[in-house]
């Protein structure tokens, strides 16, 4: 319980603090012995004058937890990236593939193939926590990627 109203009376009894009291919590307080075990009996509770309730304006403001995702994006240059996004904000670039290679992602077998026009395609894996790409560095280069 926290004390929600501090007061002062020029001259205090008995009499004016139940009073005072009662006033305050809208409740009829008994100083007599009740039939049951002879003791005082407490005020009923309750409900609490004092509560919020929920407006519109605060579940909007709440915000849902972010989860990161791997993506792909075209540049203005023609070149595809490769990155994560870790935050709302925050965005890891991980490779960027030349105009000449288009990049598909499969985020359900955390595979990447890169698509070259008169070349075989190249399928390779990445590690889903870190962004670790599975490719030896040679192949790097024979498929236009450059790591970040």
């Amino acid at each position: 319980m926290v004390l929600v109203k501090a007061f002062v009376l020029a001259k205090p009894d008995e009499n004016k603090l139940f009073d005072y009291a009662e006033k305050l919590l809208e409740v009829k307080l008994n100083t007599m012995p009740s039939i049951e075990n002879g003791y005082v009996a407490a005020p009923q509770m309750m409900a609490s004058s004092g509560t919020k309730s929920k407006s519109p304006q605060n579940e909007s403001e709440h915000k849902k937890p972010f989860v990161s995702f791997y993506y792909t994006k075209k540049l203005e240059n023609g070149n595809t990236i490769f990155a994560l996004q870790e935050t709302e904000e925050i965005s890891k670039r991980i490779f960027e593939a030349k105009a000449t290679s288009r990049v598909v992602l499969n985020e359900r077998y955390c595979t990447l193939t890169i698509k070259i026009d008169g070349k075989e395609d190249s399928k390779f894996n990445y590690n889903p926590k870190t962004g670790e790409i599975y490719l030896p560095k040679a192949y790097l280069v024979e498929l236009g990627i450059t790591l970040n």
